[in-house]
Formats: structure tokens, C-alpha cells, sequence
């Protein structure tokens, strides 16, 4: 009742809510020190109930501040993992891209080899071929002037046609060797 009465101005200090609210016109706050930062002092030109309100509403602002201030950390986190999987999908897929295009140049190569040994084997066969029948040929030359002489010591007449015949077939041997 004292203070109520008093008509000058009263400094106090209280935790007493009831007291401050029914005598406090005005409030002192004096903040202890947080996260390495200074104490804070304001004055409120308010009774205490009306202070207190507010208060109450900042602290609901704050937390609903820090509250999406950790939610925006968490979406950027999550963001940069997000992020950081697409970069390593993409180095996977360059990888394997470049994997499979050294597999591609194996496999030409592979091929170009098969396909030259395939030639080299053909072009052997073929060669083997050519000097079988080039041999067989030769005697069948031989053969053949052994009887071309034959003839013409039995047969005059019919030998010149013989010679004839073996000089035309030594003809298109020529043409075929040019």
C-alpha cells in the first residue's frame, strides 16, 4: 500500500509478480549476458502485466524466428546433400559413359583385328590355293608336251592341232597372269 501511495518515484527490486504488478508503472529489464554478448537494460513505459504480455509475444516471435531459421539451415543442409548426390550421379554417369566408350574402342579393335586375321587367313588360303594349282598346272604342262612329242612322232598330221590347242591354253594362262 505504501508504494501504491507514494507519490514520487519508487526504484525496487523484485521477483514478487503479484507486487510488481499491482505497483509497477514503468519497467526496468536488465538482461543477463547470452552467447558471449553484453548484458541489455531497457525501460518499458508499461505496467508489468502489459509488459509481461509482450514479452510473452516476443519470445513467441523469437521462437517461431529460430524455428524457421533451423528449418531454412536443415533445407539448406539438406539442399547441399541433394546437391552433393546429383554431382556424384553425375561423375558415375561420366564414368560410366567413359567406360563404356573405352569398351566400344576395345571392341572395334578387337573386331579390326579379328577381321585382319580373318583376311590374313583367307589371303593364306588363298595363296596355298593358287600354288597347289600352280603345281598342278605344271605337270599338267609337263604332261601334256610329253604328249604333244608323242604325237608328232606317231601322228604328224595331228600334231600341229595339239600344238595349236597347248599354245592357245598357254594364251589365256598369259592373259590371266597380266
Amino acid at each position: 500500500d505504501f508504494i501504491s501511495g507514494y507519490e514520487g518515484i519508487v526504484l525496487y527490486i523484485s521477483h514478487d509478480e503479484t507486487l510488481i504488478e499491482n505497483t509497477a508503472t514503468m519497467v526496468l529489464h536488465i538482461e543477463h549476458p547470452r552467447e558471449g554478448k553484453p548484458p541489455r537494460c531497457t525501460a518499458h513505459r508499461l505496467d508489468y502485466g502489459a509488459y509481461a504480455a509482450r514479452r510473452e509475444a516476443e519470445a513467441a516471435m523469437q521462437a517461431q524466428v529460430d524455428e524457421a531459421k533451423s528449418a531454412a539451415e536443415q533445407a539448406r543442409a539438406e539442399l547441399m546433400e541433394a546437391n552433393s548426390a546429383v554431382q556424384r550421379a553425375r561423375l558415375e554417369q561420366e564414368q560410366a559413359r567413359q567406360e563404356l566408350e573405352r569398351a566400344k574402342a576395345e571392341a572395334a579393335a578387337l573386331r579390326e583385328g579379328a577381321e585382319g586375321k580373318r583376311a590374313a587367313l583367307a589371303a593364306d588360303g588363298e595363296l596355298a590355293l593358287f600354288r597347289a594349282l600352280f603345281e598342278q598346272t605344271q605337270g599338267l604342262a609337263k604332261k601334256l608336251g610329253g604328249m604333244l612329242t608323242e604325237f608328232r612322232a606317231r601322228d604328224p598330221e595331228k600334231a600341229p592341232g595339239l600344238s595349236k590347242a597347248l599354245l592357245a591354253l598357254a594364251d589365256k594362262i598369259r592373259e590371266a597372269a597380266q
